[in-house]
């Protein structure tokens, strides 16, 4: 057994674990190995405890058969995944967008706007930066159209990302111009300006489920620091779903301990500026940006 935060004992043994760790991997495509199970056993412990319930079963059964299931299910979420992120988070991404892939776009098709996909953008960090991005892009080129989509499995965070307003450790990047320039102090937070966050369309979606049906064709797909928490099944997933959203010859950003060498074949690592992308193989000889 454990205690909870308020000092009530929760009863737990491997198997009841076990069923509710592996609802989760179903659900969720999350794993919690290599010492991240004591983690996970704190997070459940304290929605059991909220919940009033007294066991690891009972918190399995809620999950499964009760009518507020759901909303749950988006509670435990917010629990157990990582909604860590900030503004230009391995800024060496976004010059790769805005120096090598925005032009190439613009003097391949210049009619046709860039589509960008942040996916599992938490409370929108990454998708704004790539909105900013875009903008200056847009403004160095002359003119070059885009749209950015963002998706993420909480609610309660999509809510924060369109609220557009941020701390300062969301900020914890951004040059002392940057913050003048990018956002508006409002009350001790930053909210983006108008001209930024408005071009930016929030969709839920869980990652490893095919029935989404707010995916688009995009150019460019932003998914980093959010595969390293899934199981290989769910990981296989989550990219068989950005393959087919992702137009031949358009890229994939992950983060930097994630990879697809050796892992897939519809995919190519290439390098632009200096790092690593994967670029989606064309059915003919060389790819749409090479």
């Amino acid at each position: 057994m454990r205690a909870d935060a308020a000092g009530a004992m929760i009863h737990w043994d491997e198997i009841e674990f076990k069923l509710v760790s592996d609802l989760i991997e179903s659900r969720f495509g999350l794993v919690f190995d290599m010492g991240r199970d004591g983690l996970l056993m704190n997070q459940l412990a304290c929605r059991i405890a909220d919940l009033n319930l007294g066991s690891f079963t009972d918190y399995y059964h809620y999950l499964s058969h009760h009518p507020d299931r759901t909303p749950e299910l988006e509670a435990l979420a917010q629990q157990i995944t990582n909604g860590e992120s900030y503004f230009f988070r391995e800024r060496h991404h976004f010059t790769i967008l805005q120096e090598h892939i925005a032009p190439r776009h613009h003097a391949r098709s210049p009619r046709d706007p860039l589509r960008v996909l942040s996916a599992g953008c938490a409370a929108g960090q990454e998708a704004y930066s790539i909105a900013i991005t875009l903008h200056k892009a847009e403004s160095s080129l002359g003119a070059t159209a885009w749209k950015v989509d963002a998706c993420d499995i909480h609610p309660g965070r999509l809510e924060q990302a369109r609220s557009a307003r941020y701390g300062e450790s969301s900020l914890r990047s951004c040059r002392d111009a940057d913050r003048r320039l990018y956002f508006e102090e409002d009350g001790g937070s930053y909210r983006l300006r108008p001209a930024y966050r408005n071009r930016v369309r929030f969709f839920p979606a869980n990652l490893t489920d095919p029935a989404v049906v707010e995916w688009r064709r995009y150019n460019v797909i932003f998914c980093r620091n959010v595969l390293i928490y899934f199981s290989d099944d769910a990981f296989q997933e989550a990219v068989d779903q950005f393959s087919r959203s992702l137009l031949p010859g358009g890229y994939l950003f992950l983060g930097h301990s994630e990879s697809l060498i050796n892992r897939r074949n519809d995919f190519e690592p290439v390098s632009l500026g200096g790092h690593i992308v994967y670029r989606k193989k064309e059915a003919g000889p060389s790819s749409v940006y090479s």
